[in-house]
């Protein structure tokens, strides 16, 4: 599968820090840097014609989100993993294999009126997660193991804890709705379900 580049990623960031000097005047820029746990549904799905029952389990990842800030209530943010997500894939209780994904997606967020110490937001986007490196294992030894790239909506709801004028910690849990094709050597053998859940923690600063 197609491995995400992250070039887009790089191009935004050199741009965020090459207007810096401006931007510091209204504070309509943001760059956040954590680690998020993705966890998917625990029942990704059944396959074979409904005779296995697959699931993933979950994993970690740093992540890099960078916002701007069309007034204090309303923000558009390009959010992604730095690297892939590595997740085992169970049949039946017993590992099959390992996949990777690095997710990256665009959104809209608003931001409630808070205290000083605090403001909570909530987000709406979509996200593409591109998936590669499936290595099988067990029952699918020897098998060539294919899983759709998964992209869908993404809601997001969050905190920000700020510490200061420009810096702030956030928390945040992101749902993103994902639903792939799964083929062993060619062959369709059913939809996996992931639709996992991102639960991230982050330190940022507004600019």
């Amino acid at each position: 599968m197609k491995r995400i580049n992250l070039i887009s990623l790089g191009i935004a960031g050199a741009l965020l820090f090459s207007v810096q000097a401006h931007a510091q005047q209204d504070g309509r820029f943001s760059v956040t840097v954590g680690g998020a746990h993705a966890n998917p549904s625990n029942s990704t799905g059944q396959l074979a014609g409904g005779t296995l029952d697959a699931a993933i389990d979950g994993g970690n990842a740093p992540t890099l989100a960078l916002g701007w800030h069309l007034n204090e209530n309303v923000a558009f943010e390009l959010w992604g993993a730095l690297d892939r997500f590595t997740h085992d894939l169970s049949l039946d209780g017993g590992k099959a294999g390992t996949i990777s994904h690095q997710p990256v997606a665009l959104s809209a967020q608003y931001y409630f009126t808070g205290s000083q110490a605090f403001r909570p937001f909530l987000g709406l986007g979509w996200h593409h997660s591109n998936v590669d490196r499936e290595h099988t294992t067990g029952a699918l030894d020897g098998t060539r193991l294919g899983i759709e790239t998964g992209e869908g909506p993404m809601g997001t709801i969050g905190m920000d804890f700020l510490v200061g004028e420009r810096w702030f910690a956030r928390a945040d849990a992101r749902y993103l709705r994902w639903r792939s094709d799964v083929a062993v050597d060619g062959a369709n053998v059913g939809e996996a379900k992931v639709d996992p859940w991102l639960v991230g923690l982050s330190v940022g600063a507004r600019f």
